[in-house]
């Protein structure tokens, strides 16, 4: 009997928690699982690795939590204090041309501004790329101040990092949904047509919520991340649904994958 058989607290993928008192020499170690494990591949973590991933993990879910207006202050300042920009052939510091570059943000406030990171950080899409976020932001505020249009507007400009998290070699699998839930989704949310308390209610959410629970275990017994691509009407709608119960599941749009990926599809949601 060599350990005890789990399973990891964050990735879900097997583990066996291996009693190594008495064995010094990690290779003496591996030397010892190799005969046990028939030389499958596998990683040696110890305990302090494991208990620091669990808490990097914990603070990843939750940094839309724990971000707010004085940290989108602070981003901000870096961005204004350290990007120099050349204007009329002459380089001048972003702060003293910031409103010449970007006029449509003059009525914006940081509030609102803190929101859309706050909603980029919710699904884990990196914020880093300020200019990116800015640049479209000042573009989606051309028609619309929703922030939940903008937050989506913004998303397209970010598919590099979006298309980067969620590849393995440049490939995306995802899972489709059936033409007709689509639809049902988007008729049922434009509009706000229906709150979510009675759609969760509903029993199309129970096919849904099947359905999509049988592609979580399909994604981990296949070593996929679960993600679904949809339209980007039904995008934010579907990810919304799914918050509840769902919150691991990634959702993105055909406009979010990036030119030099492509997307595999593995599996098809339906009621």
């Amino acid at each position: 009997h060599l350990g005890i058989k789990s399973f990891h607290p964050i990735s879900k993928v097997p583990v066996l928690w291996v009693n190594s008192e008495g064995i010094e020499d990690e290779n003496l170690l591996r030397v010892k699982l190799n005969k046990f494990l028939n030389n499958l591949d596998y990683v040696i973590l110890s305990p302090a690795s494991v208990i620091a991933f669990h808490l990097e993990e914990v603070i990843r879910s939750n940094i839309d939590k724990l971000f707010g207006v004085k940290e989108a202050r602070f981003l901000m300042r870096v961005l204004l204090n350290h990007w120099v920009v050349r204007v009329e052939g002459k380089m001048k510091q972003l702060k003293k041309v910031f409103f010449e570059i970007f006029p449509e943000l003059l009525s914006f406030s940081i509030y609102d501004f803190t929101k859309i990171l706050k909603n980029l950080l919710e699904e884990g899409v990196p914020i880093g790329d300020l200019k990116t976020i800015l640049d479209y932001l000042a573009d989606g505020l051309g028609y619309t101040k929703d922030i939940d249009l903008l937050t989506e507007h913004i998303r397209s400009g970010l598919a590099i990092y979006i298309s980067d998290m969620l590849a393995r070699n440049k490939v995306i699998y995802v899972a489709e949904l059936d033409s007709k839930l689509e639809d049902i989704i988007y008729q049922n949310f434009y509009q706000d047509k229906v709150d979510l308390s009675s759609f969760w209610d509903s029993e199309i959410y129970k096919g849904l919520s099947t359905s999509i629970q049988k592609f979580i275990e399909y994604s981990r017994a296949n070593n996929y991340l679960p993600v679904i691509i949809t339209s980007p009407l039904v995008r934010r709608y579907l990810k919304r649904i799914l918050n509840r119960d769902f919150p691991k599941v990634h959702v993105i749009s055909y406009l979010e994958v990036y030119k030099g990926y492509k997307t595999e599809r593995i599996y098809v949601i339906s009621v």
